[in-house]
């Protein structure tokens, strides 16, 4: 115990304030940057601008406060502004849920309202929304429960009206099914339920096709993160 000591004070001795840690600065100072710009875990970020600043949305599964909210002048600097909820809207969540909770969140803002979009794999579309990103916000609405689906990650479409929220659905057998919501609570059926078939462009309407890996049965999930809609003749 006694030479542990010693070393341990020996190591304490040695160390000076050059050694210290210092925080990771990905700006260089003179117009360039280097990776990564945020040295931490924010999984599924997604990023607008609005106005002179950039913000981001990340994953933030199980851990409260839910859902960071973080601002950039330049997609360089990033600094946590605020969290769109304190808590998680479910009480299975009072005890640990590895993996669970906000999957892929989506932000977007119109008319000078912001709006962010989660999908939850075991209960449903989640939504709030706010007057600035650094809140207050409102709090968490059940857009969609999950009713016998998987449900992965939600994606808003912003157009002339508003939000658009779109749904995509897998159940068991790869039954597949579309629905959208112009206000993040009501959904909307698009089109008929179908089967995907491997090998089929089973989503040619709105350009959307995903296959399971061969031996596998049970649900799955559609990864939309892009889309290009045109109007019909």
């Amino acid at each position: 115990m006694r030479v542990w000591m010693a070393a341990f004070l020996a190591m304490m001795v040695m160390q000076t304030p050059n050694s210290r840690p210092t925080p990771w600065l990905p700006d260089n100072g003179d117009g360039t940057f280097h990776n990564p710009v945020i040295y931490a875990d924010y999984s599924d970020p997604d990023v607008i601008r609005a106005g002179r600043y950039f913000y981001m949305v990340s994953s933030s599964f199980v851990s409260t406060p839910a859902l960071p909210i973080l601002r950039s002048p330049d997609l360089v600097n990033w600094r946590i502004v605020g969290h769109v909820s304190d808590n998680l809207p479910a009480r299975v969540f009072e005890t640990p849920q590895h993996g669970k909770g906000v999957w892929a969140p989506s932000l977007r803002e119109h008319a000078g309202r912001f709006y962010v979009y989660y999908g939850d794999p075991d209960l449903g579309i989640f939504m709030s929304s706010a007057p600035t990103p650094e809140g207050p916000w409102e709090p968490l609405f059940l857009g969609a429960d999950k009713d016998g689906m998987v449900l992965d990650e939600a994606t808003a479409l912003v157009g002339t009206q508003g939000p658009v929220d779109l749904r995509v659905e897998v159940a068991e057998g790869g039954v597949c099914r579309f629905s959208l919501s112009t206000d993040g609570k009501t959904f909307h059926e698009i089109g008929n339920t179908f089967t995907a078939q491997k090998g089929a462009w089973v989503g040619a309407r709105i350009g959307l096709f995903a296959t399971g890996a061969p031996g596998r049965t049970e649900a799955g999930y559609v990864d939309v993160d892009w889309f290009r809609i045109d109007k019909l003749n």
